[in-house]
């Protein structure tokens, strides 16, 4: 057969996996192809088999028309689950722990097959009571309670054998460790082999593994093992065990927690015992052996098992297929998605807008009730001619959404109702100004006010880096159509001098922090003046409890303070009013800030939405 294997060849845990996937497949005269997953997607016609290794790229299914995955529970991310259920045939567990997990969110696709290791033996090596922690670039591996076990004394005794952590996350992070021990970054495979056969002690206090090279290369290595008490690990037959003191999940596995008090005591149990005889390097033979078998058969099978698709159930929210941005963790994507998950109990699958291809897009609306897109210009790899076949053929609601003005800008002008995302069935922008140019240009526009996240509707703290009179957040640098933002700035900086603060890129909570900082934030958006446009500065200022003084918009419902628009004498006269009434400022921020939380934060601006397109209704406002 001709194979895809699909992974991140990250030098570390997935390439070794790939390499001896592929050798193994080799060796029974099938042709392999190692694809790297956030690489274009290739030409699929010759590939009989992909097998993706824990990542599955939307854009890489099809790849082939049978689909087999190798998942880890602690990786299995929601979206990885969704997919997986609706597209992957087979599901392989590398674990016991992991069947059982994959056999409750994946029924009739898991199967356990375990997996391979390198044999690193070297019996020439003669081995010492040393003691080793390979923790790699994870951080629940045990890493830092193994340290802290060597730092820890008993009655003025500590640990007395020396110790080796090979561990990226503390390498360089850790300033001081005891005498006897030795903390490593990443090293060369002929290092760890001797290190792994020198150390007769490989200790894994791990809180979980999905499938952990370094602890089967232990086995190996014939060494003597310490691990959790606690699944997987339950499944090394030849291990010492410590206890289990608590768990947390991180997606679909539990995260076991040990103490080092525990690891002292068993490190010196294992000291006592010293050179014993173990059977670990049969288990690992064992182990490879099994693995081979296990999945040679799936190999020889000819017919993979049909895909079974979502299962929904009578009380459910929406699917929704969201095109956007969702690595920038203060997008407005994020922000949407937040509102319509947590906010109104909604199911949205991501689709990174500049990562997707058609046959993504396609598959995930296919199992959606609603497609949304915000767009960010030149991302979508789609061509504009596919794009709008898609959706002009599909019978699921289609809604786009963006926050910026168009009308007025020429570049912006000239697309719309001609680019496809001003084709979806609901077209929802802040621009309200001119409803009948949408109309006529075939968009079924919506005006929706901008809002605010409910995470960032609280004060912030108030610190002396931030603290002025009069502040401005945004870009000084605007449209060449709108040259009074630089007027604005200007002003700004030369009536107030240090008493003034202008501030770009901040984000998150942070944000709260200059607010609750400065005494009167000044507002601004293009074309200020014009009817049933504002930024989105306006619902961010007042919700996360800053004073903003505003320009004069009709259509902007927040009680806050204003000014004439774009009018310098105005603007100066009202930042001296408020800066000379405390009270009245103090009373004007509490107003806003209730008004947001309760009108203008974006569950309540998606829930709008969402009843917009339930209903079908014709051109409305929100009022």
């Amino acid at each position: 057969m001709n194979i895809a294997i699909v992974t991140n060849m990250n030098g570390i845990g997935l390439q070794r996996d790939c390499e001896l996937l592929t050798a193994f497949l080799v060796e029974r005269e099938h042709n392999i192809f190692q694809i790297q997953y956030d690489a274009p997607a290739p030409i699929s016609q010759f590939v009989d088999l992909a097998i993706y290794l824990e990542v599955i790229p939307r854009n890489m299914l099809e790849l082939a028309p049978v689909r087999w995955a190798f998942l880890n529970p602690e990786f299995a991310t929601p979206d990885i689950v969704k997919i997986t259920q609706r597209h992957i045939h087979k599901i392989f567990a590398k674990t016991h722990e992991a069947k059982r997990i994959f056999d409750e969110v994946f029924p009739g696709k898991a199967h356990y097959v375990g997996f391979m290791a390198r044999d690193n033996y070297d019996p020439s090596i003669p081995k010492e009571n040393r003691f080793l922690n390979v923790s790699g670039n994870s951080s629940v591996r045990g890493a830092q309670e193994v340290l802290d076990a060597w730092k820890w004394t008993l009655d003025g005794k500590a640990l007395p054998a020396h110790l080796t952590i090979v561990s990226d996350a503390l390498h360089n992070k850790v300033p001081e460790v005891p005498r006897n021990v030795t903390l490593l970054g990443r090293v060369s495979d002929v290092e760890l082999r001797i290190l792994q056969n020198l150390c007769r002690f490989h200790l894994f206090p791990a809180g979980t593994e999905g499938y952990g090279h370094s602890i089967h290369e232990s086995l190996g290595v014939n060494a003597t093992l310490l691990v959790t008490d606690a699944p997987p690990f339950d499944e090394i037959e030849s291990a010492f065990r410590i206890p289990a003191v608590g768990k947390h999940k991180s997606n679909l596995a539990d995260i076991y927690e040990v103490s080092a008090l525990d690891i002292y005591s068993a490190v010196n149990d294992l000291l006592e015992i010293g050179s014993h005889a173990v059977t670990s390097r049969e288990e690992f033979l064992k182990g490879n052996e099994e693995f081979k078998k296990a999945f040679s058969a799936h190999l020889e099978e000819s017919n993979p098992r049909p895909v079974a698709p979502v299962i929904r159930t009578k009380g459910q929210g929406l699917q929704i297929a969201f095109i956007g941005n969702f690595k920038a963790s203060e997008s407005t994507e994020n922000m949407l998605r937040w509102a319509l998950e947590e906010g109104l109990g909604h199911d949205v699958e991501m689709l990174q807008e500049n990562e997707i291809n058609l046959a993504a897009i396609r598959s995930a609306m296919e199992f959606s009730d609603l497609l949304f897109w915000v767009r960010t210009p030149g991302w979508l790899r789609v061509s504009d001619r596919e794009m709008l076949e898609l959706l002009e053929g599909t019978k699921i609601p289609t809604v786009s959404v963006h926050l910026d003005k168009f009308w007025g800008l020429q570049e912006r002008e000239d697309l719309i109702g001609v680019h496809s995302f001003w084709r979806t069935k609901f077209v929802f922008t802040a621009d309200g100004s001119r409803d009948e140019d949408f109309k006529a240009r075939g968009v079924n526009h919506f005006w929706m006010r901008p809002g605010v996240s409910e995470v960032y509707c609280h004060r912030g703290q108030p610190w002396d880096m931030y603290r002025c009179d009069v502040g401005f957040v945004g870009a000084r640098e605007y449209h060449s159509e709108y040259p009074f933002r630089a007027q604005l700035v200007e002003f700004l900086e030369k009536t107030y001098g240090d008493r003034f603060k202008h501030i770009t890129g901040l984000r998150g909570h942070g944000l709260n922090d200059f607010y609750a900082s400065c005494r009167v934030t000044v507002g601004d958006h293009i074309f200020a003046g014009i009817p049933r446009y504002h930024s989105d500065r306006a619902p961010e200022t007042a919700g996360r409890g800053g004073f903003l003084l505003y320009p004069e918009t009709e259509g902007l419902l927040i009680p806050c303070a204003t000014y004439k628009p774009q009018n310098i004498d105005d603007l100066y006269w009202q930042i001296e009013f408020w800066l000379d009434h405390e009270k009245e400022r103090r009373e004007k921020i509490k107003e806003c800030m209730e008004h947001v939380r309760a009108h203008d934060t974006w569950t309540d601006r998606m829930a709008w939405v969402i009843r917009i397109v339930q209903k079908g209704l014709g051109q409305a406002s929100h009022a």
